[in-house]
């Protein structure tokens, strides 16, 4: 992305960088800074990095055609030789570390006037950043927001982007220059693992730190759960203080990573007494979790005990979200995309349900295939009829993932057309849970979108909502096309 804020010196915008080599001119002004070529313009600052599909350091040439008068870089490149004498070069250690200064800097480095918290984990660590943004403003606090559904702050909310939790330095400073010139003084970031291991949120000292849990997840990406583990256990390196979940089945590996220096927590829900009212609007133990370290953070930082203020929370967002049918069956969105997330969901709904929990479901392409037969073994386990469908394909063919997770089915004893049905288009499979399969007393459960506006197909993002889906699907009747099933 290109961002654009006022001109600013370069070597201003350098400092804390550990720079290597400069051929060229520190005093020069900067007036936008990018890491994507097709977006450098005069005046501009471009920021090679290698990506996890592309090399930046391939296009600097096209950044100096584009207009890019000044360029950061980490490794050995011959444009340099080349360049007009009016560019600058810089080569740094480490180019993603750097543009994580770049941006601070440029902006204002205003994370360093707020108190912010880092808040990641496999699961949860949405639901546990907006109960902590909602409890800080029940005390009155002003308080700012980043998370997988949108940065809200002063009554305002953005739309961070398709499928991002961690948005990129650039952005991501951006929104907190926006906060703070907004009055924030309290900052709640949702921190990834691809976001710790890329650097995304380096430079910035969180006030406090928590992991909700860890389980395999985004093993495409890290190849190893140690990987994924390390890549989580980052946060340490940016908290003053951590707090950790009694209930994480990784707890014991994470506390043999945390620095000896560091101070820690362990949260644990069972010591908290939480409002009638908050438990049955977040329900099952995963959500008392989340409950449990957002009320240790803010406890921590306010000192003020807000178990009170649990009763009057609102529902997040695409978790577990209930919308209304007036059919006599309940309809429940959530964002479970992994085993381990499926799972709990399920068990929890099974237990509200008086008759059938009908699931409807996908994988995600280019994500970790190993979770795909298992989450299929535990539809059929823990739901009574299951429709399998589309969850962001890209550019695997959506047959070869639905074959992966039919696997799975047919293990745990799965018969086709009797315990599942594989329907392709979503809107289609959503449409044919509701009315087809659901009957009064029954639960039907659509996992893995919850709240995300988009749906990836090959590498273009299409709007899609499964709310507005539900919609659509409740006002079919009873002459919904069978054929749509296989």
């Amino acid at each position: 992305m290109i961002s654009q804020c006022y001109s600013m010196k370069l070597k201003d915008v350098l400092k804390g960088i550990e720079i290597k080599q400069v051929k060229g001119n520190l005093d020069k002004n900067v007036s936008s800074i990018t890491n994507d070529s097709r977006n450098a313009a005069n005046d501009g600052l471009f920021v090679a990095i290698k990506g996890v599909t592309v090399e930046g350091h391939l296009f600097i040439q096209s950044a100096i055609n584009n207009g890019a008068e000044i360029v950061v870089y980490d490794k050995k490149v011959p444009e340099i030789s080349k360049a007009p004498n009016d560019v600058t070069f810089v080569k740094v250690e480490n180019s993603r570390k750097a543009l994580a200064f770049i941006a601070a800097n440029y902006y204002g480095n205003y994370h360093k006037k707020m108190k912010v918290i880092g808040i990641t984990g496999t699961n949860g660590k949405t639901t546990t950043s907006e109960l902590t943004y909602q409890l800080l403003k029940k005390l009155g606090k002003k308080v700012g927001l980043i998370s997988t559904v949108s940065a809200k702050f002063s009554g305002d909310e953005i739309d961070t982007g398709y499928h991002v939790t961690t948005p990129d330095a650039l952005n991501l400073h951006r929104l907190i220059h926006m906060m703070y010139e907004n009055g924030c003084e309290y900052l709640i970031i949702e921190t990834t693992s691809h976001g710790l291991d890329q650097h995304r949120t380096w430079g910035i000292n969180f006030e406090v730190g928590a992991i909700t849990n860890i389980t395999p997840e985004h093993l495409d990406y890290h190849k190893t759960f140690k990987n994924y583990l390390d890549a989580k256990a980052r946060i340490f390196r940016q908290s003053k203080k951590i707090i950790l979940n009694k209930y994480d089945p990784s707890l014991r590996k994470l506390i043999k990573k945390v620095p000896k220096n560091l101070s820690y927590e362990i949260a644990d829900y069972t010591e908290l007494n939480f409002p009638v009212k908050f438990k049955a609007k977040f329900p099952g133990q995963y959500n008392l979790e989340n409950a449990s370290i957002a009320y240790n953070i803010v406890l921590g930082l306010t000192g003020d005990d807000i178990l009170k203020n649990f009763s009057n929370l609102e529902s997040v967002e695409g978790r577990m979200e209930k919308l209304e049918t007036g059919r006599g069956f309940d309809v429940i969105i959530d964002f479970a995309h992994d085993a381990a997330a499926l799972e709990k969901v399920l068990l929890v709904i099974r237990k509200t349900t008086k008759n059938n929990l009908i699931l409807v479901f996908g994988c995600a392409g280019l994500r970790d295939s190993r979770k795909r037969s298992k989450m299929g073994y535990l539809a059929i386990k823990l739901a009574d009829k299951t429709v399998i469908t589309a969850e962001d394909p890209r550019t695997e063919k959506l047959e070869d993932i639905n074959i992966q997770i039919e696997s799975g089915v047919i293990r745990a004893g799965g018969h086709k057309s009797v315990d599942y049905f594989v329907i392709d288009d979503r809107q289609k499979a959503i449409s044919f849970a509701i009315n087809k399969l659901a009957e009064n007393g029954d639960t039907v459960l659509i996992t893995g979108k919850g709240h995300e506006n988009s749906m990836c197909f090959g590498t273009t993002e299409l709007p899609w909502s499964d709310r507005k889906a539900v919609r659509r699907a409740l006002k079919l009747n009873s002459s919904y096309d069978n054929r749509a099933v296989s």
